[in-house]
């Protein structure tokens, strides 16, 4: 599979009923009739509870007396579905707004049709709105799109990335010309670049323009009351653009109270500038002193730590099963368990696709991260490259197994993700202007899961501020009562804030589960 970017799925269709399915088979497998989103949100994501930890991590964060003590707007970057920011809205329709931030419109376009749906407890649809940034569409300023047209837009956005490359391939062949000349003071030479110059100049400063006036109404909606604002605003767009310029009818985004980037979101940046870019552009958004932004990045060793032999027997039996194997030459060769220094290249016929393809690493370690009961039942399986340590990046990739006829949703995401360590983000947090920044941990369930335990009672983290007092009656109490039983309670663990003075060190044998929580330049 190429990865095109690597917070895009794979697009697995809908076989139609009675059709033949892979190999030949007169009915579909299940993962070929199974709705892979739903897969996906249903094995790896928490968002009642990502909300209610979200909730109490800015309210821990706040200083006493506090002009916004509890967070109301809520941004997700890199949202795909936005399944967070839905839930964040849905606690409380009346006073919770959110964002989504994606470059995925699909996914956007799923969580639009989500949010418009009615049946929610007081019969009325929260409001949505999806606006596109000028770099996917025509000029500087953001625009709305609306539902019937959204599938033209990345149309639209090809054929302006066609326009530009002849254009700048128009403007390389007129510069050659100009190289070749004799003489610079050909007939027309001095006017033709003075109009180029021109125009450039014109652009950058339309550009800067436009976030100005971006920047400006951000700040002018931070004070504004919020009831003008949609309950939940879709953004189809690169983080590292925001904040969007906006065109005048259209209502200001607010200020968000805390900006969250979830599921290791950092590790797509794979350089220092582009993670400061990011960090800076969040500083920026976020509502003046109060606000916080809420990462939570992959910390500690890769799952790399299963014997050859272990690995080499799961790959072996699933290698017979449908949709596990990705094409030719899969399974990769492994590296080897008793080289201490092993250089490795993909083979040249295996050396295609995007940084995160599987044929350009070596095999990985599987592992079952939890099992599901969607689709008759289903085995969540993670698979992670061994550290490549060049680079400090590293792949992985998420698949599915329907238990009911042992088929795969083969890598539905695949990332090619750096590994910063929570030192790395902290300096870089505090090279940007954010403040008190805290890191809270949790040692993960047992990646190993065992098979007899219940589809809802994996081991999910308590939030980062509980306690062991039963008697809180606060947010915190709330979310306990979303869908929790006393035995799924029973094992589980709280974060534990590291002490922000140097006192305590922080070791690990394997991944471990973490917060690291900013506040916002005042």
């Amino acid at each position: 599979m190429a990865t095109v970017d690597a917070r895009v799925p794979r697009q697995f269709p809908t076989a139609p009923s009675g059709s033949s399915g892979s190999n030949g088979r007169a009915t579909p497998t299940i993962a070929e009739r199974a709705d892979a989103l739903a897969v996906y949100e249903d094995a790896v994501q928490e968002p009642a509870l990502e909300c209610g930890n979200l909730a109490s991590l800015y309210y821990n964060a706040q200083d006493l007396g506090s002009r916004r003590p509890e967070a109301r707007v809520l941004r997700e970057d890199f949202c795909s579905s936005a399944i967070v920011a839905q839930t964040w809205v849905g606690l409380d329709e009346g006073h919770q707004r959110a964002q989504g931030v994606d470059v995925d419109l699909r996914a956007l376009e799923v969580a639009r049709r989500r949010a418009t749906r009615p049946g929610r407890e007081n019969g009325q649809a929260p409001r949505v709105i999806l606006l596109q940034s000028g770099q996917y569409g025509e000029g500087h300023e953001a625009r709305i799109v609306e539902a019937e047209v959204q599938h033209e837009a990345e149309l639209k956005r090809e054929g302006k990335k066609q326009e530009e490359e002849q254009g700048q391939e128009q403007e390389q062949e007129e510069e050659r010309q100009q190289k070749e000349s004799k003489t610079t003071w050909s007939v027309g030479a001095t006017t033709d670049r003075f109009e180029r110059r021109f125009q450039a100049r014109l652009r950058r400063q339309q550009e800067q323009t436009a976030k100005e006036k971006a920047r400006e109404s951000l700040t002018n909606a931070e004070e504004d009351d919020l009831s003008a604002t949609p309950a939940l605003t879709l953004m189809h767009a690169d983080v590292l653009s925001l904040p969007l310029p906006l065109p005048p009818h259209v209502t200001p985004v607010a200020a968000p109270d805390i900006v969250y980037a979830g599921n290791y979101a950092l590790s797509y940046f794979h350089t220092r500038p582009l993670l400061i870019a990011y960090l800076a552009q969040v500083a920026r958004t976020l509502r003046r002193g109060t606000g916080c932004l809420i990462v939570d990045p992959f910390a500690g060793p890769t799952s790399w730590s299963s014997s050859a032999a272990e690995q080499a027997a799961l790959w072996s039996a699933f290698s017979a099963e449908p949709g596990f194997l990705r094409g030719p030459g899969d399974p990769p060769v492994p590296v080897s368990d008793d080289a201490a220094l092993q250089f490795w290249s993909a083979p040249p016929s295996q050396a295609e696709g995007g940084a995160a393809d599987w044929r350009r690493w070596p095999r990985g370690n599987l592992v079952k991260v939890r099992q599901g009961a969607l689709f008759g039942g289903y085995d969540y399986y993670r698979e992670d490259s061994p550290l490549d340590h060049a680079s400090n990046r590293f792949r992985m990739s998420l698949s599915f197994r329907f238990r009911g006829d042992g088929s795969w949703l083969r890598d539905y995401f695949s990332y090619d993700f750096r590994a910063w360590s929570i030192m790395e983000i902290k300096e870089a947090m505090h090279e940007v202007g954010l403040r008190h920044v805290e890191v809270h941990a949790i040692e993960r369930a047992d990646e190993s899961a065992d098979d007899d335990h219940d589809d809802d009672t994996d081991a999910v983290p308590r939030s980062p501020t509980d306690d062991d007092d039963d008697d809180d009656d606060g947010i915190e109490g709330d979310f306990a009562l979303l869908g929790r039983t006393e035995r799924s309670e029973a094992g589980k663990k709280s974060f534990r804030h590291l002490k922000p003075d140097d006192s305590e060190k922080l070791f690990a044998t394997r991944s471990f589960g973490t917060y690291i929580v900013a506040r916002a330049p005042e």
